[in-house]
């Protein structure tokens, strides 16, 4: 009996996580955005942190043409 009643609230656990597969994918895909705006803005700043890096230790830029 006990047995019984622990796999009936087993099983609607169980029914709670399961979601169909198309919200599933939209919930990834929204992790998925989400993910790579928090990828791109830390690349921002590490581009940000590593132009000015440059400019102080006197780097020239790539795109800068010399006047030599």
């Amino acid at each position: 009996m006990f047995e019984e009643k622990e796999n009936e609230e087993q099983d609607e656990i169980e029914e709670l996580k399961t979601i169909p597969i198309a919200d599933y994918v939209k919930m990834r895909r929204e992790q998925r955005k989400q993910e790579q705006a928090e990828f791109e803005a830390k690349l921002k700043v590490l581009q940000e942190k590593t132009d000015r890096l440059k400019r102080e230790l006197g780097y020239k830029d790539r795109n800068q043409k010399t006047s030599e």
